[in-house]
């Protein structure tokens, strides 16, 4: 796979929790860490995880910052610790190596950023991301969003199925009516896990979207929207209890999906 360019470096979107002036309940003040002894001595150079491969994540000294409490995790830090899971479970026998597609934390912000002259998704930015892949070879594609300071994780479900369910409805289309909605564990399904519990009707549209543009431009293939169930994770989703700590739900979330997919 082509490595995409290296967009700006961002620290953690912000560094410092959010003050929310309206809040009932102030929150307490988070102990940072005073003496660089707690990280120990600065490093002469990046650690690159995994040391070879297509997609490898790098963090700095510097970010080591960012798993203080009251710190927003980074980019780096969820990149690094995304992968380094993922080969985990890889060794462990959990994942096979097509099982579960995971994009960059930039992927989505570069998906919906402006395009000069161009109204929508940008999908001419982040179309040569898969040029040596196919995302619709693996059951789950997992994708985390950052948006106003807040991540929080989109995964499509059942991809691979997709173009069977395409094949198998596309002669009886036509005269069948729309189909009802039901929820089968097997049905490709944008599923939206936020540890704020807010709705995000609107990733799902967009995601949905990317969807039929890659699989036109890489399969030839034509699906529609309503191909795609979208549905926002509520029942038995870990919450955060304070206005800094989604990165670490995050993590917690791709963990889980790792250990039981």
């Amino acid at each position: 796979m082509a490595r995409e360019a290296a967009p700006p470096r961002r620290s953690a979107r912000e560094s410092r929790a959010i003050k929310y002036l309206n809040s009932p309940t102030p929150e307490p003040e988070p102990v940072k860490l005073q003496s660089s002894l707690d990280k120990g001595p600065p490093w002469d150079q990046s650690v690159v995880y995994p040391s070879t491969g297509k997609k490898r994540a790098t963090v700095n000294y510097s970010d080591l910052e960012k798993l203080d409490d009251g710190e927003f995790l980074n980019d780096s830090i969820i990149e690094f610790y995304i992968r380094w899971m993922h080969e985990r479970e890889k060794e462990r026998g959990n994942l096979k190596n097509d099982q579960v597609y995971f994009f960059s934390t930039y992927f989505y912000s570069a998906l919906t950023a402006p395009a000069t002259g161009r109204r929508g998704l940008n999908y001419e930015a982040v179309q040569r991301w898969t040029s040596k892949d196919d995302i619709f070879d693996h059951d789950f594609v997992v994708i985390p969003v950052n948006e106003h300071l807040h991540w929080y994780l989109a995964v499509v479900c059942n991809l691979s199925k997709i173009k069977r369910k395409f094949e198998s409805e596309l002669g009886r289309r036509k005269s069948a009516g729309p189909p009802p909605k039901k929820y089968s564990p097997e049905t490709p399904a944008v599923v939206i896990i936020d540890s704020m519990g807010v709705g995000r009707s609107k990733t799902i549209a967009n995601i949905k979207e990317y969807l039929i543009r890659e699989a036109d431009d890489k399969r030839g293939m034509t699906i529609t929207k309503d191909d795609l169930q979208g549905m926002n994770a509520k029942v038995g989703i870990p919450q955060q209890e304070n206005f800094y700590d989604c990165g670490v739900h995050l993590c917690g979330y791709v963990d889980r999906l790792m250990n039981d997919p």
